[in-house]
């Protein structure tokens, strides 16, 4: 039997308030618990949530069980209920959308390795082993394993990567539509891409040994940007199918180009306002995604304050490509804020997001309709 589950993040001290009044206050379990019994025989694994701080992270509890009587006396049996909540845990982490499925080996060494031999290299990755523990549960006769899984909201790019985007989102200029600055993420991506020096950089970096063996751990996406860069084809694009949360490669494109757009600007401006807006594309989602957020959603195109109880909640999961899109813009929007921290303090920038449905021109699987995009309004200018 597998239980699975993401648990709340906890609001942590220190926080601009802004930021805390994003993290979520509700829990999105895609299965009842098990509670332990009285005479249950509960042994700690690891836990290696000291010093970390709970609002940058999203919780993912995995679980698997099995026989009392036979893992007892059998330890393959103990390392396969082990293997399937580390399984349990991965598959909800790509059930958000920012997908480790090239990275998944990786992580199952490094987990082995922390749990057999103490090397706690694994630590530095963007998915953090938190917590482990043992149930030996006598009352339903079971062997359990929970492997607690610390995602980083924002995940870090590996440095050498991080420098050529900023290279040349410093060089690249945002769109000006009607007085607003405009950031299209998913075509930003479209434009590196086909970016023949960008291109060039990233196939230096490939022959960097330091730099494979750092990539190894990233997202996806992250990842497919070496395979363009040797020719392989493959899709590079802001979201998977259903995916709401902001991976590594999203999120260095928001603190390169808008944060630094930003900054600029409340150099000259009295006050500035930041829309993030979702799309998708076309195809249907045919049962609810477990959503972890505090997004809301109402009327295609309307602008909601973060901190706002306007709207229907999605705590009961993303049912259509509507919802899909607020989920987008309000994720979008956390990552902005969590990136300008302290700025947002001076109450010179005001933050809405919102979702404009399907995007898409065309019908079926498009990822260049995937998207999120950020808009910039200036106010009166400083004297």
């Amino acid at each position: 039997m597998r239980i699975g589950g993401i648990i709340n993040p906890l609001a942590a001290a220190g926080v601009a308030a802004f930021v805390l009044a994003m993290v979520p206050a509700h829990v999105c379990a895609q299965a009842p618990r098990q509670p332990a019994g009285q005479g249950d025989d509960v042994r700690k694994v690891f836990d290696f949530t000291r010093g970390l701080d709970p609002a940058q992270y999203i919780k993912v509890r995995g679980e698997d069980s099995g026989s009392l009587d036979v893992c007892r006396r059998d330890a393959d049996a103990r390392r396969q209920v082990k293997s399937g909540a580390f399984e349990d845990a991965f598959r909800q982490i790509d059930a958000m959308g920012r997908t480790y499925r090239r990275a998944r080996p990786h992580y199952s060494e490094g987990l082995r390795r922390l749990t057999e031999q103490n090397d706690q290299s694994i630590l530095r990755e963007d998915l953090r082993f938190a917590r482990a523990v043992e149930v030996y549960d006598h009352t339903r006769s079971q062997y359990r394993y929970v492997l607690e899984v610390w995602v980083r909201r924002l995940p870090d790019l590996v440095p050498q990567l991080d420098q050529e985007l900023g290279r040349y989102l410093g060089a690249a200029r945002p769109r000006v539509e009607k007085g607003e600055i405009v950031f299209d993420l998913t075509r930003i991506i479209g434009q590196l891409k086909n970016d023949k020096s960008f291109q060039s950089r990233l196939k230096a970096l490939r022959g960097d040994k330091k730099f494979r063996s750092s990539i190894r751990y990233k997202d996806d996406d992250t990842q497919n940007f070496l395979d363009v860069a040797s020719g392989v084809q493959v899709k590079i694009q802001g979201y998977e199918r259903g995916q709401y949360s902001v991976n590594s490669l999203v999120g260095a494109i928001i603190e390169r180009s808008v944060a630094v757009e930003i900054y600029k600007n409340l150099d000259a401006y009295r006050d500035l306002t930041v829309i993030c807006e979702g799309g998708t594309d076309s195809l249907r989602i045919s049962s609810p995604l477990a959503y972890e957020g505090n997004a809301r959603v109402t009327s295609r195109g309307e602008r909601l304050d973060p901190r706002s109880r306007q709207g229907r909640p999605l705590s009961s999961g993303i049912r259509n490509n509507i919802d899909l899109s607020f989920a987008r813009g309000y994720e979008g929007l956390r990552a902005l804020a969590q990136i300008l921290d302290s700025a947002l303090s001076s109450g010179r920038i005001r933050m809405f997001y919102t979702g404009k449905g399907i995007v898409a021109t065309q019908g079926g699987d498009r990822p260049d309709s995937r998207q999120i995009i950020f808009r910039i309004v200036l106010g009166p200018k400083l004297p």
